[in-house]
């Protein structure tokens, strides 16, 4: 046998896990099981269970084993009744059953010897306590999604509710996918495993899936979610910190909607307890949506789907330090703590002009304070669409599409330039649920995930000298065309950067996912098998200092070149800096 040959059966053999009886549930669906008796307590085997979705009206059948025990595995999350039949006993129902994502509801029932006709309804939930599983982790149910505040609506900050969960750290860096960091028992922030209906949905550097907007939108398509924090299943399969396992919202056979808007504006908000006297930076944030959801076939064929978008202006202030230049001599600085000044050497000059001239406070050492304020906007747009259809009795399909674009223009230093940010998230899940027998289950999933995102070459209304430029001749990635002093960068201590030079940035991650989980029961024992194989794509354009990069250690040596900057780093002319990583 090959080592390749070894290496796959060692894969293989890792994945089939011998289970309790009842723990059977699937990633981001849930399971019922329990034990059929009579009134003296002894089990009932042969007992006719059928288990009722009472949203979408499908149903799901099933017989009790010879010690009285059932399961029906791989359940949509809702709400759900189990009725239970068997000749000379009068029929047993229980309702009020709802059941959440991985939950496993244990559901007993006791027959009472009578008529069939005959039939006692308890209505009541199942016991919470989780007696199947030893995974610790907490659940966000639909009435906290809708009803707690959220800054932004970003759903991620309802993992703060879980205890052993810290978000914070990493919030807005390209870097880091625009979005905090997720910290689960001390975990590194890119340790956890993000799933949106069993589908793998981590973004870059492997958090939660966030856009420009620094936010991860979808509230309204979610019906829960649960973290993980500890001893889950090794199904989920790579977290070395926890899971964040995320359930969207199906339709149902009755028709239900919503519309919303919210809006935020400087003109209804107090002002900055430290802002200027009568000043209040712009700001206006417009968040708008629907959702809607119902039967396309009743009892059989459902859709749901929701939009938000959102519209934010957000005045920003920037404090930089500038030259403190001689406005009746703009090629001299002043020095104002001892009176001296410095005129900047010929060569040097040009570059000094590109530093406006500053509006705020001197601080005597040749630098003054530049106040800016500039308008930053940011566009998105979200959509989920969620189809359910039943197939047979014994077999069920769902497809899930969910679209996320988002748009920013960001400044840098003196907000002379603007660098166009955008994000797209593309979300596929295709899943099939087969019931060969009363104790043969199938589930096939396809998933595909897209995080994309990227910094475009920075933009300027202003036209700059080609003679300036560090590296003459130098293109940007891909022949974009000549670079200017704004594709570069220019560093003196004490001042604020010039120029942008790590543009443009690109990271585009794509990620195929197929899996199929057999679970079989014999007997008081179960047995699960699956495989999972994902193809990972990633795509990286890490520009660094594309035209280069001067650095001085002071303005003195700036301003008389005196032995010269301190540092110069630059790309070599044509070194390719994109990466294909499969």
């Amino acid at each position: 046998m090959s080592r390749k040959s070894i290496y796959y059966l060692g894969i293989v053999g890792l994945l089939i896990l011998l289970v309790h009886p009842f723990t059977l549930a699937q990633l981001s669906r849930a399971t019922i099981s329990g034990t059929v008796t009579d009134e003296t307590g002894g089990v009932l085997p042969g007992v006719s269970i059928t288990i009722e979705n009472l949203e979408m009206g499908t149903t799901r059948e099933t017989v009790a084993d010879d010690q009285g025990r059932y399961s029906a595995p791989n359940l949509s999350v809702g709400s759900y009744s189990v009725r239970a039949e068997l000749p000379g006993f009068s029929i047993a129902v229980r309702t009020g059953i709802q059941l959440t994502v991985g939950r496993n509801a244990i559901v007993n029932l006791a027959l009472q010897v009578g008529e069939i006709t005959e039939q006692v309804t308890v209505t009541g939930e199942a016991p919470l306590v989780e007696s199947t599983t030893s995974s610790v982790g907490g659940l966000v149910e639909r009435s906290q999604i809708e009803e707690l505040p959220l800054s932004g609506r970003d759903f991620g900050e309802l993992t703060r509710l879980i205890a052993g969960v810290n978000r914070g750290g990493g919030g807005g860096s390209f870097q880091g996918g625009f979005t905090e960091g997720l910290s689960i028992r001390g975990s590194r922030d890119e340790a956890n495993k993000i799933l949106l209906d069993g589908t793998d949905i981590q973004g870059i550097d492997n958090q939660l899936p966030g856009s420009v907007a620094g936010v991860t939108l979808g509230v309204d398509a979610i019906q829960e979610f649960k973290v993980e924090v500890g001893t889950y299943s090794s199904e989920f399969g790579r977290a070395l910190g926890g899971v964040i396992n995320v359930s969207t919202r199906s339709g149902s056979n009755e028709f239900h909607g919503t519309f919303f808007e919210f809006l935020r504006n400087d003109n209804l908000d107090a002002a900055d307890f430290f802002a200027a006297p009568g000043e209040k930076p712009e700001f206006k944030r417009n968040q708008f949506g629907f959702s809607i959801g119902g039967p396309i076939l009743s009892d059989q064929t459902f859709f749901f789907g929701s939009y938000e978008g959102l519209r934010d202006r957000l005045g920003t202030t920037s404090i930089d330090d500038v030259p403190l230049r001689d406005p009746s001599d703009p090629d001299t600085v002043i020095f104002t703590d001892d009176g001296t000044t410095i005129t900047a050497k010929d060569i040097i000059k040009p570059y000094l002009a590109l530093y406006p001239f500053p509006n705020g406070r001197d601080h005597g050492d040749g630098t003054a304070e530049l106040l800016t304020s500039a308008v930053q906007p940011t566009n998105e747009d979200f959509f989920t669409a969620r189809i359910d259809h039943t197939l047979s009795d014994s077999d069920s399909l769902f497809g899930v599409y969910t679209f996320d674009d988002g748009r920013r223009t960001d400044f840098s230093d003196f907000n002379i330039l603007r660098t166009p940010e955008k994000s797209r998230n593309q979300f596929l899940t295709i899943e099939e649920t087969k019931i060969f027998s009363p104790t043969v289950f199938n589930t096939f999933h396809f998933g595909y995930s897209r995080n994309y995102k990227s910094l475009d070459r920075a933009e300027s209304d202003i036209t700059f000298d080609p003679d300036l430029t560090f590296a003459k001749g130098q293109t940007g990635v891909g022949g974009e065309g000549p670079l200017s002093i704004k594709d570069e960068e220019l560093a003196v201590s004490g001042l604020g950067d010039f120029g942008v030079a790590d543009k443009p940035r690109t990271w585009a991650t794509n990620k195929f996912q197929v899996s199929d989980q057999v679970l079989w029961k014999k007997g008081s024992h179960s047995l699960k098998l699956g495989l999972e194989v994902i193809r990972f794509h990633q795509n990286i354009i890490q520009n660094s200092n594309v035209g280069g990069e001067y650095t001085f250690r002071s303005i003195e040596r700036f301003l008389q070149e005196s032995r010269g900057p301190r540092r110069f780093r630059a790309r070599l002319p044509g070194s390719d800096q994109t990466r294909r990583i499969r």
